[in-house]
């Protein structure tokens, strides 16, 4: 297991950040620290999730995050 820092850039919309958390949880990745800031583009969010896991989980949570 290693620690990865996954970044998402998104427009700020209603559930976003319960559909990110969700996509973790459901391939039971523990989320070890989330930080939603403004970006320096206007409009759009910045998310910062740091998970320890194993590359196979945080590779396949990524693929799914692109479809949130």
């Amino acid at each position: 297991e290693k620690e990865y820092i996954i970044t998402i850039f998104s427009e700020n919309k209603v559930g976003l950040l319960n559909q990110i958390t969700i996509v973790f949880t459901y391939r039971d990745v523990n989320i070890e620290s989330l930080t939603a800031s403004e970006s320096s583009i206007p409009g759009i969010y910045k998310y910062t999730v740091v998970v320890h896991t194993l590359f196979l989980y945080t590779s396949d949570a990524a693929d799914d995050l692109t479809r949130v």
